[in-house]
């Protein structure tokens, strides 16, 4: 067995972060192959893409046999999308294969003399996410303009966001009309090697509690925003929640990352409340915010502004 061969590999445990790991032949003996997103149960077929010291990584080709326990994924991108590994399998796998994580992570490390808690579920499995970052781009070279998220083992190319599963159906509505908008109008989106174009990135905060709704638009200085008219066609949209603020950001670095270097209000004051354990957040455009569980056990709030 070498590297570019192609085989077949049954996954039998997983470790992280997210390899399925199986057994292939390698001259008569059997060597672990890992392979990322992998889930136990599922036969692959592979192609090799490292071998040394007994051990080899492989590329998955294609799905031969699922796992017992698969599901039929609820998100029409996944599989192209880079944004989902474990969709296709039920949720309380899910939560046992990485409580087996951690708990490996510790054992390895010596670790010891502690209660185990195991992983607590979410009452959300779905459209749970407070905070979306979307990419400009294309999904082919010469493609049309895209607004969504990175496909799955390609750097430049971005698939559609618009039916997430993780995110709420606002967020949906909002990435389609700001992708209209633009594609009217003939904008470009960033390029990352010739470090031209005007559009890079698309952040939207929806409270949980409260429905309020941040949009904030990340460019270049390439270009110029008619601020009046891409916040009207924000603001009719038949949203479930409230548009409370609108932003522009302009960022020139060559970092691929949602940053400014100059940000303009152009509805609201820049921020939108939430309420975690009943106490009210007021959540900026670059601060950090993670949901967590309608009913923790041991939480305290996840929140810190930048």
């Amino acid at each position: 067995m070498k590297k570019g061969d192609i085989t077949t590999v049954k996954i039998e445990r997983t470790r992280y972060p997210g390899k399925g790991i199986g057994p292939i032949q390698d001259g008569g003996t059997a060597i672990p192959c890992a392979v990322k997103g992998a889930v136990p149960g599922q036969i692959l077929k592979v192609r090799i893409s490292k071998k040394r010291k007994g051990k080899a990584e492989g590329k998955l080709l294609e799905v031969l046999a699922p796992a017992p326990d698969a599901v039929t994924p609820v998100c029409p991108m996944f599989g192209r999308c880079g944004g989902c590994t474990y969709q296709s399998t039920a949720y309380p796998p899910q939560l046992a294969m990485k409580d087996g994580w951690v708990m490996t992570l510790l054992a390895e490390a010596g670790i010891t003399g502690f209660e185990h808690l195991p992983a607590l579920p979410s009452p959300e499995i779905y459209g749970y996410r407070n905070k979306m970052e979307f990419s400009f781009g294309d999904d082919c070279p010469g493609g049309p303009l895209m607004l969504g998220l990175h496909e799955k083992g390609h750097f430049y190319n971005i698939v559609s966001a618009q039916d997430c599963a993780l995110a709420h159906p606002d967020f949906g509505a909002i990435v389609t009309a700001v992708l209209d908008y633009f594609r009217s109008r003939g904008a470009q989106a960033f390029h990352k090697r010739a470090h031209t174009g005007f559009l890079r990135y698309l952040v939207v905060r929806r409270g949980a509690a409260t429905g309020e709704i941040m949009v904030n638009l990340v460019t270049t200085s390439q270009g110029t925003l008619d601020d009046a008219a891409f916040v009207q066609a924000l603001e009719h949209l038949p949203l479930a929640g409230k548009l409370a603020t609108v932003i522009h950001s302009v960022y020139d670095g060559v970092a691929d990352v949602a940053r400014a270097d100059t940000s303009r209000m152009l509805l609201g004051e820049g921020i939108i409340h939430d309420t975690i354990l009943g106490i009210d957040f007021a959540v900026s455009p670059f601060s950090f915010c993670r949901p967590i569980p309608a009913a923790p056990r041991r939480f305290t709030p996840r929140c810190a502004g930048r």
